[in-house]
């Protein structure tokens, strides 16, 4: 547990050894082991702490012993795959408390001052953080949008691992979908139920924040539909080529059945026609030729081939 304080008057993060009026407190999973004793001591929810720890932990917000309770997710956009994690805000009178598996990872920018902030403007803090992870979401969005348009402009270049890439887009844009759907209902909450006491400026953040998921929302429905639409082209190119392909190998199983058909006969043990011309070998190819030539023709002409 790390406990950091910047006041109006200072010029950078201060590292406390106790936590006092105003202060940041940082939980990772370095905090692990400690999490009852940080619990007790901070008077704060140790299965609530606990939860933000949890990977399948899913947005939502809870009111505890006058303290606020934020879950949101964060989302690693610079990874190829979607590695989202769970990220917990406490809201209490006196500090603000992070805890997240990736806190010391998503909060670098704070850590590092990049992003200019006080921690005792603790509702200020909180909305840069929801939008520092909206941006991360819309960029992790946009490559993946790009994705998508490559798998629609070589549509005709199709193969099966190209059909299991875009059902896995496809699971991907639902999964987006539900987390920033319950994150979109947690900022209403924020805003409409008043529970923090919001400065003008800081409601009209948490509007933007409100628009920006919404926004997020409309971009993964319409990408899905895209994801979607392709994987239907991908299966019915899939089917039209399967049947293609059986089609032939049907002909073909035809026209090799009627010379199967004539030797088989002159295999027999009986009299057969020609059977003892000196030139019957020629005839008997001569009359299977006539015949697949002839059945040719036909599926020619009833557009079969």
């Amino acid at each position: 547990m790390k406990i950091y304080l910047r006041r109006l008057k200072d010029n950078k993060l201060i590292l406390l050894d106790k936590p006092q009026k105003g202060c940041w407190i940082l939980v990772d999973e370095d905090d692990l082991d400690d999490l009852e004793t940080i619990s007790k001591k901070l008077k704060i929810s140790h299965n609530l702490l606990k939860d933000s720890f949890d990977i399948l932990e899913l947005p939502r917000l809870e009111i505890f012993q006058n303290k606020l309770y934020l879950f949101v997710r964060g989302i690693l956009s610079n990874q190829d795959s979607l590695s989202m994690y769970p990220i917990l805000f406490v809201v209490a009178e006196d500090y603000i408390l992070t805890a997240s598996r990736k806190a010391t990872y998503f909060f670098n920018p704070f850590l590092n001052q990049r992003i200019n902030f006080y921690t005792t403007q603790k509702t200020k803090f909180l909305l840069l953080s929801l939008l520092m992870i909206n941006r991360e979401y819309r960029k992790y969005i946009n490559k993946i949008a790009k994705e998508i348009d490559f798998f629609q402009e070589n549509i005709i270049d199709f193969t099966d691992q190209k059909i299991i890439e875009i059902s896995r887009k496809e699971l991907l844009l639902s999964s987006l979908l539900t987390t920033l759907s319950y994150m979109n209902k947690v900022y209403e909450n924020i805003l409409h139920r008043e529970y923090l006491d919001f400065l003008q400026e800081e409601k009209n953040i948490v509007d933007d924040l409100g628009i920006s998921v919404q926004e997020l929302i409309e971009i993964l429905r319409y990408n899905l539909k895209r994801v979607q639409s392709i994987k239907s082209s991908y299966v019915n190119i899939m089917n039209s080529v399967i049947n293609t392909r059986l089609q032939y190998l049907t002909i073909l199983t035809v026209l090799l059945f009627i010379p199967t058909i004539i030797f088989s006969l002159y295999g027999m043990n009986i009299e057969l026609p020609l059977q003892s011309h000196k030139n019957a070998f020629y005839y008997i190819n001569l009359i299977n030729f006539l015949l697949v030539t002839v059945t040719i023709v036909i599926f020619k002409l009833k557009k079969w081939l």
